[in-house]
């Protein structure tokens, strides 16, 4: 009988060492794909965090974008602070339908200065371009005059 019990000790040893080497396995296995479930949570968390950068990137740039509130015949207003106003010849308006707009004839521009009236339009959202005629200025040559229609779109 101490024989019997002896084989059933070593049984019983074997099972709780194989019961031990199940359970330490099952436990690296599971550690392991925790560490990859972390690993892709912490990639695709950081992905996210770059998406949520750009989204406010962009709402930052169309949050810049400036709505010409008032009306377009007091354009000159924001070209006083280039200096532009006083090359304004004339500035009358042109609305059609429910579309203000207006026509505005600039004299001796050069070309800084061309391009700081073609910048402070694309600052304002709801000012668009529908023609421009240059010409060269009669009196200076180096100099251009600019005809311009400019409209509000909302």
């Amino acid at each position: 009988m101490n024989l019997q019990n002896f084989k059933q000790e070593y049984l019983n040893a074997i099972i709780v060492c194989l019961g031990l080497v199940g359970i330490i396995g099952t436990i690296m296995f599971f550690s392991h794909k925790i560490a990859v479930i972390n690993t892709d949570t912490q990639n695709k968390l950081e992905k996210y965090q770059k998406v949520v950068h750009l989204y406010q990137q962009i709402k930052q740039c169309e949050a810049s974008k400036a709505y010409f509130k008032d009306s377009l015949l007091l354009l000159p207003r924001p070209l006083k602070a280039k200096g532009l106003q006083k090359k304004i010849l004339s500035i009358r308006p042109d609305s059609e339908e429910d579309i203000e707009a207006v026509k505005v004839k600039f004299k001796g521009l050069n070309l800084a200065e061309l391009l700081d009236i073609f910048k402070l339009i694309s600052q304002y959202d709801n000012l668009e371009i529908r023609q421009f005629l240059l010409k060269k200025n009669f009196t200076e040559p180096d100099l251009l005059d600019l005809d311009i229609d400019i409209r509000k779109t909302r």
